[in-house]
């Protein structure tokens, strides 16, 4: 299950990232900004195994595995 997505404020503004959410369909609702990244989640957070996928544009997706 996808938890997070994590935009890099490097290469997007936070209308960008925005965009980029809602054009991929995911939930767009809540924007946190950390110092690197707008984050997006879309699931609460849940025990489990995370893992990341970084796409080639630098957002990663956080996927969480529940045990």
């Amino acid at each position: 299950m996808l938890q997070t997505i994590l935009v890099p404020k490097a290469k997007f503004s936070a209308a960008e990232a925005i965009d980029w959410v809602r054009d991929h369909q995911y939930h767009h609702h809540k924007l946190d900004i950390t110092d690197r990244f707008f984050r997006f989640r879309q699931h609460a957070p849940e025990h489990g195994r995370y893992y990341t996928v970084t796409l080639k544009n630098g957002v990663e997706l956080v996927y969480n595995i529940p045990i």
